[in-house]
């Protein structure tokens, strides 16, 4: 529903995809998930834990995917999310006394998702980039302090909460990066 959104036919979705450019990997792990595994791939190893040293070919890919289109002229990765399932709702965003670039985008996103769903907790769960090898840190150490979050979908949540969830947390990155925008193009920065 996250990605629908996005790529949906509403005003802001439109106007979005006219100013940023969204990449989208819909599944690092099908061989593993495909035998009934959470993290591991079908080799038994934790892919959530292989993005320092880069053994596995599933992290491989994915990091020199991203570093193609990065190495693209003026090309910058503002906001990333790394969707996973676990036994329940939780985002694990980056320590706030990290600077990232642009600066309090996860703290607006999650504002946003409060203010939508008064009814849902945000389980906000801030870790250091030390405390695992996780994509959201590799992101955030090699694209110039991208701010990102892994979003842990719980195995039992309501299917149609989870797609609520998605969509408002499409609306919020949309709306978010859009008003970032508007703020570097005014001459305020990135």
């Amino acid at each position: 529903p996250f990605v629908e959104e996005m790529l949906g036919d509403s005003p802001l979705a439109r106007e979005f995809r006219e100013r940023f450019q969204i990449h989208v990997i819909p599944l690092v792990n099908a061989d593993g998930v495909d035998l009934g595994h959470w993290r591991h791939n079908t080799g038994g190893v934790d892919l959530n834990r292989d993005w320092v040293a880069f053994h596995q070919p599933e992290p491989q890919a994915v990091r020199d995917e991203a570093r193609r289109f990065m190495a693209q002229p003026g090309s910058e990765l503002w906001f990333f999310a790394d969707f996973h399932s676990t036994g329940h709702d939780v985002f694990y965003t980056l320590d706030r006394s990290l600077e990232t670039k642009p600066a309090g985008v996860t703290d607006r996103w999650l504002d946003h998702l409060r203010t939508a769903l008064p009814d849902y907790e945000v389980n906000d769960s801030p870790t250091t980039l030390e405390s695992t090898p996780q994509a959201r840190n590799w992101v955030y150490r090699d694209f110039d302090r991208a701010p990102g979050l892994v979003y842990e979908v719980g195995d039992d949540t309501d299917p149609a909460l989870i797609r609520r969830v998605a969509e408002e947390a499409a609306r919020g990155t949309m709306r978010i990066l859009l008003d970032e925008l508007l703020k570097v193009e005014a001459g305020g920065g990135r």
